[in-house]
C-alpha cells in the first residue's frame, strides 16, 4: 500500500472467520449483483467513488448502482443488502482515513465496508485513491460472488472437452452451449439474440510474445487470431480490436468491432505462460447486446477466466 495513502485497511480475521462459520445459518442477502447501499455520506464525495465510469465500455455506465439513505445505522431491512459502504466522520475519534471490511454480518453473501475519516476535507483529500481501493474490493467481492455460483451451473461436457482438445481446465457456464472449434482454438457462446456472451480460449507459441506486450502487438495478435476464426457473413467481415481503447491492468480491456459490419461491443482477455508446453494460454469474455447495458453482462463472462487452471502455469 502506498505510503503516502495511509490508509489503513483493518482485516478482522476472528470476525470474519465467525461470520463465514455461521453463513450458512444467515438469510440469503438481498439486491442484485454492483448494488450498493450507501449510508451517512456527506457531500456525496463516497457517491462520487462508487459512480465511477467503468473503463472500456462504449457507452458511459457507473460502477455501481447506488441507492442511499442518510441513516448512520442499519435497520432490518437495509441490513440485509448485499454490499453495504458506510460512512462516519469524527475527528474526535479517528485521526486519518482508514477502511474496515466485514463479512456475512446480517446476511449471506454480503460485505460491509467501513469508511472512518476525521474530516470531510481528509476524506476528499484521499478521494480518487480511497476510490480506486473501494471498487477494487467491491468487484473482486462480486467476482468471487459469481465464481461461487458459476461452481454449481456449468456445462460440464464442454469442460471435458476443452482438457481432452486443448490441455485446458476452465468453468464454462451451463448456458454456454454453441461452439465453435479451430486450430488450437475454442469459441463458446450462450448464443442469444439479446445480451449475447461468448468466452474464447486459444493457444499460441510462447515466443509470439518476446518482451512486454504493447498495444500494436496485441491488436496484431488478436485480429490474426479472430480474421481465421471469427467472421461475418463473408470472409471480407471479421472481428477486430480497437486498439485506442486498449487499457492493460492484471487483465487487458477493450472495445472490439465487426469489420463491414455495425457489430460490436467490449472484451476483456488474460494471457497465461504455460511454461511446461511453451505456449501462451489467452482466455477473453466479449460481449455484443446492442441497445442495452454491458457492464453486468461483460463482468459476468470476465469471473470465467479466473477459474483457468492449468499444470504449470505462472
Amino acid at each position: 500500500m502506498r505510503a503516502h495513502l495511509k490508509i489503513v485497511l483493518l482485516l478482522m480475521g476472528a470476525i470474519l472467520t465467525a461470520c463465514q462459520s455461521r453463513s450458512g445459518l444467515l438469510p440469503k442477502s438481498g439486491g442484485r449483483p454492483y448494488e450498493v447501499l450507501l449510508t451517512g455520506d456527506q457531500d456525496s464525495i463516497v457517491y462520487q467513488m462508487l459512480t465511477t465510469d467503468v473503463e472500456a465500455l462504449p457507452q458511459p455506465e457507473p460502477s455501481f448502482d447506488v441507492s442511499t439513505t442518510s441513516a448512520t445505522t442499519l435497520n432490518t431491512i437495509t441490513q440485509s443488502a448485499r454490499n453495504i459502504v458506510m460512512l462516519s466522520i469524527d475527528s474526535t475519534v479517528y485521526s486519518q482515513v482508514r477502511l474496515k471490511m466485514e463479512r456475512n454480518v446480517y446476511a449471506s453473501p454480503q460485505l460491509i465496508l467501513h469508511i472512518y475519516a476525521p474530516s470531510i476535507s481528509a476524506l476528499r483529500a484521499k478521494q480518487d485513491l480511497l476510490g480506486r481501493k473501494v471498487r477494487d474490493i467491491l468487484l473482486q467481492n462480486e467476482m468471487e460472488n459469481t465464481v461461487a455460483q458459476l461452481k454449481t451451473h456449468r456445462n460440464v461436457k464442454m469442460e471435458k472437452m476443452l482438457q481432452h482438445r486443448l490441455g485446458i481446465t476452465i468453468w464454462i457456464p451451463a448456458d454456454m452451449t454453441a461452439s465453435k472449434w479451430g486450430r488450437n482454438f475454442v469459441w463458446l457462446s450462450n448464443n442469444t439474440t439479446s445480451g449475447m456472451q461468448s468466452i474464447c480460449i486459444y493457444t499460441l507459441p510462447q515466443k509470439i510474445i518476446k518482451k512486454n506486450i504493447t498495444s500494436e502487438v496485441f491488436t496484431h495478435i488478436r485480429d490474426s487470431v479472430m480474421r481465421e476464426n471469427i467472421k461475418g457473413e463473408t470472409d471480407s467481415m471479421y472481428m477486430q480490436t480497437v486498439t485506442e481503447s486498449l487499457i492493460f491492468r492484471q487483465f487487458i480491456r477493450g472495445l472490439w468491432t465487426m469489420k463491414g459490419d455495425a457489430m460490436g461491443g467490449p472484451f476483456v482477455c488474460r494471457i497465461k505462460t504455460d511454461s511446461i508446453h511453451q505456449r501462451l494460454i489467452i482466455t477473453e469474455a466479449f460481449v455484443y447486446a446492442p441497445e442495452t447495458k454491458k457492464r453486468n453482462l461483460i463482468r459476468q463472462s470476465e469471473a470465467v477466466l479466473f477459474t483457468l487452471k492449468t499444470k504449470a502455469t505462472n
